[in-house]
């Protein structure tokens, strides 16, 4: 199935994830012995764990299951059965998962960005390229908003470190997204350039497999017990966004920063408006100087 559907790296391991996590025990059985009663009350087993997960993972499987019935399906013997996952929005309804809106609040922003620079690891004091990667990271998402994917797999071909400058090369929307440097993330990647070994802008070290970052849970972790907050990589992605609102930079000026599509046919006009690199940069030091306890949040 997922070598026919051709999806990204992060959507497979989003698979295996919820398939070997939450219906292993599904693993030895024939997909089409596996019926409605057995699905609904795995749905509502995973609906105490968590409504998301149990969405995720039952939509997983009802996609993974269509697929085996289109294609074992012959015109000679073709599979008629109903696919089991229609009970769950037939007898209760998909749960209904509200948005999430978690970022860090104004009086979190300077504390948190501090406890960021001071972190340290046992690969803190190496001199390698993967000195500071997980601290870096982490200040590189909360200097550009961008997704955390993004970020992980950043190359340096991408990083253009005389200008300072960066492009995200096909994102989600399929764009390639240009973006300037602030210049504290400039002096970082400068460092950072200075040190490199490999293709990867945060290397994960010589033993991983996939070569980058997969995330930055030890330092989330650490510090989300020791300041008392509860902060995700995509929660500094929020903070990003609301700190360039408060700061009075337009709508359109946040979805270039965020690469939202602006020429969507409920609006015509950002179809028309061109951010200029110069005003992106400007903000870019504005938010870094919100961090640093250097511009207000309200100016």
């Amino acid at each position: 199935y997922l070598k026919h559907r051709k999806l990204k790296p992060k959507s497979v391991e989003t698979y295996k994830h919820c398939i070997n996590t939450f219906l292993s025990d599904w693993l030895g059985k024939p997909i089409f012995d596996i019926g409605k009663t057995a699905t609904f009350n795995r749905f509502l087993e995973l609906t105490d764990y968590s409504p998301s997960q149990a969405n995720l993972t039952l939509k997983m499987f009802g996609s993974i299951w269509r697929f085996a019935q289109v294609h074992y399906s012959t015109d000679e013997d073709p599979i008629l059965k109903h696919n089991p996952v229609d009970v769950v929005s037939a007898k209760r309804g998909w749960n209904r998962v509200k948005a999430r809106t978690r970022h860090l609040g104004e009086s979190d922003i300077i504390r948190f960005h501090q406890a960021v620079l001071n972190y340290k690891n046992e690969k803190t004091l190496i001199s390698s390229e993967a000195k500071n990667a997980v601290r870096d990271l982490v200040l590189f998402i909360m200097y550009t908003g961008c997704r955390r994917n993004e970020a992980q797999t950043l190359k340096w071909d991408s990083v253009d470190i005389t200008k300072g400058e960066f492009i995200f090369i096909d994102p989600k929307n399929g764009d390639d997204h240009h973006l300037p440097m602030g210049n504290k993330l400039w002096e970082i990647m400068k460092i950072r350039h200075s040190q490199k070994e490999s293709e990867w802008v945060f290397p994960a070290g010589k033993a991983s497999k996939r070569g980058h970052l997969a995330g930055a849970e030890g330092l989330l972790g650490a510090l989300n017990r020791d300041l008392g907050t509860s902060i995700s990589l995509h929660d500094l992605r929020r903070t990003f966004a609301s700190i360039c609102d408060h700061l009075n930079y337009g709508p359109y000026t946040i979805k270039r920063l965020l690469n939202h599509r602006s020429g969507a046919t409920s609006d015509v006009t950002g179809g028309y408006v061109q951010v200029s690199l110069r005003r992106l940069k400007a903000a870019m030091n504005d938010i870094e100087a919100v961090y640093a306890g250097e511009k207000e949040y309200f100016d």
